[in-house]
Protein backbone atom coordinates (compact mmCIF):
# COMPACT_ATOMS: atom_id res chain seq x y z
CA UNK A 1 0.00 0.00 0.00
CA UNK A 2 2.71 2.46 0.69
CA UNK A 3 4.14 1.75 -2.22
CA UNK A 4 1.62 2.88 -4.20
CA UNK A 5 1.34 5.95 -2.27
CA UNK A 6 4.65 7.07 -2.89
CA UNK A 7 4.04 6.17 -6.63
CA UNK A 8 0.99 8.08 -6.61
CA UNK A 9 2.86 11.47 -4.90
CA UNK A 10 6.18 11.45 -6.93
CA UNK A 11 3.30 10.96 -10.49
CA UNK A 12 1.20 13.73 -9.44
CA UNK A 13 4.36 15.63 -9.05
CA UNK A 14 5.75 14.46 -12.77
CA UNK A 15 2.41 15.45 -14.06
CA UNK A 16 2.42 18.89 -12.27
CA UNK A 17 6.31 19.94 -14.04
CA UNK A 18 4.86 18.58 -17.30
CA UNK A 19 2.24 20.89 -17.21
CA UNK A 20 4.75 23.51 -16.07
CA UNK A 21 6.90 22.80 -19.44
CA UNK A 22 3.25 23.45 -21.17
CA UNK A 23 2.76 26.64 -19.56
CA UNK A 24 5.96 28.02 -20.01
CA UNK A 25 5.26 27.96 -24.17
CA UNK A 26 1.77 29.18 -23.60
CA UNK A 27 3.14 32.42 -22.41
CA UNK A 28 2.88 34.99 -25.34
CA UNK A 29 0.51 37.62 -26.73
CA UNK A 30 0.58 39.33 -30.17
CA UNK A 31 3.01 41.65 -31.09
CA UNK A 32 2.25 45.53 -30.33
CA UNK A 33 3.74 47.65 -32.51
CA UNK A 34 2.16 50.97 -31.07
CA UNK A 35 4.57 52.62 -28.55
CA UNK A 36 2.98 53.23 -25.25
CA UNK A 37 3.54 56.13 -22.43
CA UNK A 38 5.35 54.15 -19.58
CA UNK A 39 6.06 54.95 -15.84
CA UNK A 40 8.65 53.33 -13.77
CA UNK A 41 8.39 53.35 -10.31
CA UNK A 42 10.98 52.36 -7.54
CA UNK A 43 10.26 52.46 -4.12
CA UNK A 44 13.64 52.22 -2.05
CA UNK A 45 14.87 52.34 1.70
CA UNK A 46 18.58 52.19 2.69
CA UNK A 47 19.94 51.72 -0.56
CA UNK A 48 23.10 53.47 -0.27
CA UNK A 49 25.09 50.67 -1.54
CA UNK A 50 22.73 49.64 -4.31
CA UNK A 51 20.91 52.61 -5.93
CA UNK A 52 23.56 54.27 -8.02
CA UNK A 53 23.65 51.01 -10.01
CA UNK A 54 20.08 50.86 -10.41
CA UNK A 55 19.43 54.71 -11.22
CA UNK A 56 22.48 54.34 -13.93
CA UNK A 57 20.99 51.39 -15.75
CA UNK A 58 17.58 53.61 -15.47
CA UNK A 59 19.65 56.27 -18.01
CA UNK A 60 21.11 53.74 -20.30
CA UNK A 61 17.03 52.62 -21.39
CA UNK A 62 16.65 52.78 -24.65
CA UNK A 63 13.17 54.48 -25.23
CA UNK A 64 11.45 57.75 -26.49
CA UNK A 65 12.14 60.00 -22.99
CA UNK A 66 8.91 61.50 -24.41
CA UNK A 67 7.08 58.68 -23.35
CA UNK A 68 8.83 57.79 -19.92
CA UNK A 69 8.70 58.52 -16.73
CA UNK A 70 11.03 57.24 -13.73
CA UNK A 71 9.92 57.96 -10.20
CA UNK A 72 11.77 57.56 -7.41
CA UNK A 73 10.16 57.03 -3.98
CA UNK A 74 12.10 57.03 -0.74
CA UNK A 75 10.27 55.40 1.83
CA UNK A 76 11.62 56.02 5.64
CA UNK A 77 15.74 55.39 4.54
CA UNK A 78 17.84 56.45 7.18
CA UNK A 79 20.81 56.20 5.58
CA UNK A 80 22.50 58.36 2.28
CA UNK A 81 19.66 57.09 0.10
CA UNK A 82 17.90 60.16 -0.35
CA UNK A 83 21.26 62.36 -0.58
CA UNK A 84 22.65 59.83 -3.91
CA UNK A 85 19.08 59.79 -5.32
CA UNK A 86 17.91 63.16 -5.40
CA UNK A 87 21.23 64.39 -6.77
CA UNK A 88 20.88 61.91 -9.41
CA UNK A 89 17.41 62.34 -10.22
CA UNK A 90 18.78 66.46 -11.03
CA UNK A 91 20.14 65.62 -13.91
CA UNK A 92 17.54 64.35 -15.77
CA UNK A 93 14.47 65.70 -16.81
CA UNK A 94 12.74 62.33 -16.98
CA UNK A 95 13.19 61.38 -13.20
CA UNK A 96 11.66 62.57 -10.21
CA UNK A 97 12.45 62.26 -6.60
CA UNK A 98 9.66 61.71 -4.07
CA UNK A 99 9.73 61.10 -0.51
CA UNK A 100 6.57 59.00 0.54
CA UNK A 101 4.28 60.72 3.50
CA UNK A 102 3.84 60.06 6.43
CA UNK A 103 2.31 56.73 7.08
CA UNK A 104 -1.57 57.00 8.13
CA UNK A 105 -3.04 53.93 6.56
CA UNK A 106 -2.23 50.59 8.51
CA UNK A 107 -3.18 48.71 5.64
CA UNK A 108 -0.13 49.82 3.19
CA UNK A 109 3.06 48.65 4.39
CA UNK A 110 6.62 48.31 3.71
CA UNK A 111 7.60 48.48 -0.34
CA UNK A 112 3.64 48.81 -0.99
CA UNK A 113 3.06 51.93 0.55
CA UNK A 114 5.67 53.72 -1.56
CA UNK A 115 4.62 52.09 -4.74
CA UNK A 116 1.58 53.76 -4.09
CA UNK A 117 2.95 56.76 -3.30
CA UNK A 118 4.76 56.83 -6.83
CA UNK A 119 1.89 55.23 -8.56
CA UNK A 120 -0.61 58.48 -7.33
CA UNK A 121 2.40 60.92 -8.88
CA UNK A 122 2.41 59.02 -11.69
CA UNK A 123 1.04 59.11 -15.47
CA UNK A 124 2.51 56.68 -17.88
CA UNK A 125 -0.22 53.65 -19.32
CA UNK A 126 1.98 51.12 -18.16
CA UNK A 127 3.40 51.34 -15.18
CA UNK A 128 6.56 49.47 -14.60
CA UNK A 129 8.35 48.33 -10.96
CA UNK A 130 11.33 47.09 -10.28
CA UNK A 131 13.68 47.36 -6.96
CA UNK A 132 16.76 49.53 -5.36
CA UNK A 133 19.13 46.57 -5.53
CA UNK A 134 18.18 45.50 -9.60
CA UNK A 135 20.12 46.31 -12.82
CA UNK A 136 17.56 46.77 -15.78
CA UNK A 137 18.45 46.26 -19.61
CA UNK A 138 18.27 49.11 -22.19
CA UNK A 139 15.60 46.81 -24.06
CA UNK A 140 13.88 46.30 -21.16
CA UNK A 141 10.96 49.20 -21.60
CA UNK A 142 11.02 48.18 -25.22
CA UNK A 143 10.37 44.47 -24.78
CA UNK A 144 7.67 45.10 -22.25
CA UNK A 145 5.82 47.18 -24.70
CA UNK A 146 6.01 44.71 -27.32
CA UNK A 147 3.77 42.68 -25.16
CA UNK A 148 1.16 44.55 -23.95
CA UNK A 149 -1.61 44.23 -26.78
CA UNK A 150 -5.15 45.02 -25.90
CA UNK A 151 -6.01 42.05 -23.38
CA UNK A 152 -2.92 42.10 -21.37
CA UNK A 153 -2.99 43.63 -18.35
CA UNK A 154 -0.58 42.01 -16.17
CA UNK A 155 3.25 41.12 -17.48
CA UNK A 156 5.95 39.66 -14.77
CA UNK A 157 9.45 39.03 -15.70
CA UNK A 158 12.37 36.97 -14.63
CA UNK A 159 14.98 37.97 -12.30
CA UNK A 160 18.67 36.69 -11.87
CA UNK A 161 21.00 37.02 -9.73
CA UNK A 162 24.22 36.54 -11.59
CA UNK A 163 24.84 38.62 -15.06
CA UNK A 164 26.26 36.55 -17.98
CA UNK A 165 29.69 34.84 -17.30
CA UNK A 166 29.70 36.98 -14.08
CA UNK A 167 31.86 34.85 -11.90
CA UNK A 168 30.24 33.77 -8.50
CA UNK A 169 30.64 31.73 -5.48
CA UNK A 170 28.45 28.09 -5.33
CA UNK A 171 26.66 30.12 -3.02
CA UNK A 172 25.62 32.40 -5.27
CA UNK A 173 25.03 29.88 -7.87
CA UNK A 174 22.93 27.47 -5.89
CA UNK A 175 20.71 30.99 -5.11
CA UNK A 176 20.12 31.63 -8.72
CA UNK A 177 19.26 27.72 -9.52
CA UNK A 178 16.65 28.40 -6.91
CA UNK A 179 15.17 31.63 -7.83
CA UNK A 180 15.30 30.42 -11.32
CA UNK A 181 13.48 27.56 -10.52
CA UNK A 182 11.09 29.08 -8.71
CA UNK A 183 10.23 31.29 -11.23
CA UNK A 184 10.03 28.49 -14.44
CA UNK A 185 7.01 27.12 -11.62
CA UNK A 186 5.69 30.57 -11.39
CA UNK A 187 5.79 31.20 -15.22
CA UNK A 188 4.09 27.76 -15.90
CA UNK A 189 0.96 28.37 -13.48
CA UNK A 190 0.42 31.76 -15.67
CA UNK A 191 0.79 29.88 -18.76
CA UNK A 192 -2.49 27.80 -17.79
CA UNK A 193 -4.05 30.57 -16.40
CA UNK A 194 -3.80 29.32 -12.99
CA UNK A 195 -1.30 32.20 -11.89
CA UNK A 196 0.35 31.72 -7.83
CA UNK A 197 2.98 34.01 -8.10
CA UNK A 198 5.84 36.73 -9.46
CA UNK A 199 8.49 38.24 -8.20
CA UNK A 200 8.53 42.05 -7.58
CA UNK A 201 11.40 43.39 -8.76
CA UNK A 202 10.02 42.60 -12.76
CA UNK A 203 6.86 43.69 -13.36
CA UNK A 204 4.33 45.90 -15.26
CA UNK A 205 0.65 46.77 -14.94
CA UNK A 206 -1.90 49.06 -17.12
CA UNK A 207 -3.17 51.53 -15.06
CA UNK A 208 -6.67 50.56 -16.02
CA UNK A 209 -6.08 47.24 -14.74
CA UNK A 210 -4.62 49.19 -11.63
CA UNK A 211 -7.33 50.77 -11.26
CA UNK A 212 -9.48 48.32 -11.89
CA UNK A 213 -8.25 46.29 -8.88
CA UNK A 214 -8.68 49.16 -6.55
CA UNK A 215 -4.17 49.76 -6.40
CA UNK A 216 -2.77 48.11 -3.48
CA UNK A 217 -5.06 49.03 -1.30
CA UNK A 218 -7.32 46.88 -2.10
CA UNK A 219 -4.97 43.69 -1.63
CA UNK A 220 -5.16 43.63 2.57
CA UNK A 221 -2.11 43.26 3.98
CA UNK A 222 0.71 40.70 3.51
CA UNK A 223 4.55 41.29 2.97
CA UNK A 224 4.36 39.79 -0.43
CA UNK A 225 2.48 41.96 -2.23
CA UNK A 226 3.68 40.24 -5.86
CA UNK A 227 1.53 37.45 -4.84
CA UNK A 228 -1.74 39.21 -4.06
CA UNK A 229 -1.29 41.52 -7.36
CA UNK A 230 -1.20 38.69 -9.59
CA UNK A 231 -4.10 36.66 -7.76
CA UNK A 232 -6.30 39.80 -8.04
CA UNK A 233 -5.76 40.32 -11.03
CA UNK A 234 -6.63 37.08 -12.21
CA UNK A 235 -10.33 37.71 -11.03
CA UNK A 236 -10.86 40.35 -13.67
CA UNK A 237 -11.30 37.35 -16.22
CA UNK A 238 -10.70 40.82 -18.92
CA UNK A 239 -7.60 40.92 -18.69
CA UNK A 240 -4.84 38.51 -19.72
CA UNK A 241 -1.73 38.09 -17.23
CA UNK A 242 1.50 37.13 -18.88
CA UNK A 243 5.23 35.91 -17.23
CA UNK A 244 7.91 36.09 -19.97
CA UNK A 245 10.89 34.35 -19.47
CA UNK A 246 12.03 36.38 -22.50
CA UNK A 247 15.99 37.65 -22.21
CA UNK A 248 15.32 41.08 -22.73
CA UNK A 249 13.18 41.34 -19.95
CA UNK A 250 15.08 39.84 -17.22
CA UNK A 251 16.23 41.94 -14.29
CA UNK A 252 19.28 41.20 -12.05
CA UNK A 253 19.62 41.80 -8.66
CA UNK A 254 21.93 41.10 -5.74
CA UNK A 255 22.12 37.25 -3.84
CA UNK A 256 21.40 37.31 -0.25
CA UNK A 257 24.88 37.91 0.99
CA UNK A 258 25.00 34.94 3.66
CA UNK A 259 22.78 32.17 4.63
CA UNK A 260 21.77 34.12 7.33
CA UNK A 261 20.54 36.33 5.57
CA UNK A 262 18.66 33.78 3.16
CA UNK A 263 16.87 32.51 5.76
CA UNK A 264 15.38 35.69 6.47
CA UNK A 265 14.42 36.37 2.70
CA UNK A 266 12.68 32.59 2.46
CA UNK A 267 11.01 33.22 5.48
CA UNK A 268 8.98 36.20 4.08
CA UNK A 269 8.79 34.53 1.41
CA UNK A 270 7.34 31.37 3.29
CA UNK A 271 4.93 33.17 5.29
CA UNK A 272 3.52 35.17 2.96
CA UNK A 273 3.17 32.35 0.90
CA UNK A 274 0.75 31.02 3.40
CA UNK A 275 -1.49 33.69 1.91
CA UNK A 276 -2.13 31.90 -1.58
CA UNK A 277 -5.03 30.35 -3.46
CA UNK A 278 -5.72 26.29 -2.72
CA UNK A 279 -4.38 25.52 -6.17
CA UNK A 280 -0.57 27.59 -5.05
CA UNK A 281 -0.85 25.52 -1.26
CA UNK A 282 -1.57 22.07 -3.11
CA UNK A 283 1.69 23.20 -5.16
CA UNK A 284 3.80 24.05 -2.06
CA UNK A 285 2.57 20.78 -0.59
CA UNK A 286 3.14 18.94 -3.45
CA UNK A 287 6.94 20.22 -3.50
CA UNK A 288 7.88 19.74 -0.01
CA UNK A 289 6.22 16.16 0.32
CA UNK A 290 7.42 14.86 -3.08
CA UNK A 291 11.62 16.59 -2.42
CA UNK A 292 11.13 15.29 1.39
CA UNK A 293 10.70 11.87 -0.12
CA UNK A 294 14.27 11.98 -1.54
CA UNK A 295 15.99 11.54 2.14
CA UNK A 296 13.16 9.78 4.05
CA UNK A 297 11.46 7.47 1.83
CA UNK A 298 15.05 5.29 2.18
CA UNK A 299 14.22 4.81 6.00
CA UNK A 300 10.45 3.63 4.91
CA UNK A 301 9.62 0.13 4.38
CA UNK A 302 9.24 0.49 0.35
CA UNK A 303 10.82 -1.21 -2.70
CA UNK A 304 14.05 0.55 -2.87
CA UNK A 305 14.41 0.09 -6.68
CA UNK A 306 10.89 1.89 -6.67
CA UNK A 307 11.78 5.07 -4.91
CA UNK A 308 14.81 4.78 -6.99
CA UNK A 309 13.01 5.64 -10.03
CA UNK A 310 10.98 8.06 -8.51
CA UNK A 311 13.43 9.93 -7.44
CA UNK A 312 15.30 9.80 -10.78
CA UNK A 313 11.95 11.05 -11.84
CA UNK A 314 12.35 14.04 -9.88
CA UNK A 315 15.89 15.15 -10.79
CA UNK A 316 15.07 14.63 -14.56
CA UNK A 317 11.31 16.92 -14.55
CA UNK A 318 13.20 19.60 -12.41
CA UNK A 319 16.07 19.41 -14.30
CA UNK A 320 14.36 20.09 -17.79
CA UNK A 321 12.31 22.89 -16.30
CA UNK A 322 15.75 24.59 -15.34
CA UNK A 323 17.47 23.65 -18.90
CA UNK A 324 14.58 25.84 -20.60
CA UNK A 325 15.52 28.42 -18.43
CA UNK A 326 19.21 28.21 -18.55
CA UNK A 327 19.09 27.95 -21.85
CA UNK A 328 16.77 30.83 -22.84
CA UNK A 329 19.95 33.41 -20.39
CA UNK A 330 22.14 31.42 -21.87
CA UNK A 331 23.77 30.40 -18.86
CA UNK A 332 23.53 26.53 -18.97
CA UNK A 333 27.06 26.87 -17.31
CA UNK A 334 25.22 26.67 -13.74
CA UNK A 335 23.81 23.21 -14.70
CA UNK A 336 26.77 21.64 -13.61
CA UNK A 337 25.99 22.76 -9.83
CA UNK A 338 22.42 20.57 -10.50
CA UNK A 339 22.71 18.76 -8.00
CA UNK A 340 23.91 20.98 -5.14
CA UNK A 341 20.73 23.04 -5.32
CA UNK A 342 18.88 19.73 -5.58
CA UNK A 343 20.51 19.43 -2.20
CA UNK A 344 20.22 22.96 -1.39
CA UNK A 345 16.46 23.27 -1.91
CA UNK A 346 15.51 20.04 -0.01
CA UNK A 347 18.12 21.38 3.07
CA UNK A 348 15.89 24.38 3.19
CA UNK A 349 12.78 23.11 2.42
CA UNK A 350 13.12 21.11 5.68
CA UNK A 351 14.24 23.84 7.43
CA UNK A 352 10.90 26.26 6.43
CA UNK A 353 8.02 23.28 7.97
CA UNK A 354 8.57 24.56 11.04
CA UNK A 355 8.75 28.07 10.35
CA UNK A 356 5.75 28.22 8.45
CA UNK A 357 3.96 26.50 11.43
CA UNK A 358 5.02 28.31 14.13
CA UNK A 359 6.17 31.54 13.10
CA UNK A 360 3.66 34.26 11.91
CA UNK A 361 5.88 37.09 12.09
CA UNK A 362 8.55 38.76 9.93
CA UNK A 363 10.36 41.83 9.61
CA UNK A 364 11.68 43.91 6.12
CA UNK A 365 13.32 46.72 6.58
CA UNK A 366 12.42 47.50 9.93
CA UNK A 367 8.63 46.70 9.45
CA UNK A 368 6.95 43.89 11.30
CA UNK A 369 4.55 41.95 9.42
CA UNK A 370 2.15 39.05 10.76
CA UNK A 371 0.14 36.56 8.82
Amino acid sequence: MLNVVIVFIISIYVLISILMLFGLKKNSAKKNNKLKSFSIVVSVKNETNNIKNLLESLTKIDYPKKLLEIIIVDNGSNDNTVEIASKFCEKYDHFKFITAKDKNNNELKGKRYGLQQGILKSSGEIILVTDGDCKVSPSWVKSYNSKFCKKVGLIAGSISLIEKNQKASLFVKVQTLDWLFLQSIAAGTTGINLPVSMFGGNFAIKRETYNDIGGFERLGINITIDMKLIQKVSKYKKWKILFSTDNDLLVHTLPAENFSKFIEQRKRWAIGGTDVSIWGIFLQTTAVITHLLIVFGFLLPINKLLLFCGIISIFSVDFILLFRQLTRFKMKRLLLYFFHFELFYIFYTFIFIPIVLFSKKVKWKGEEFKV
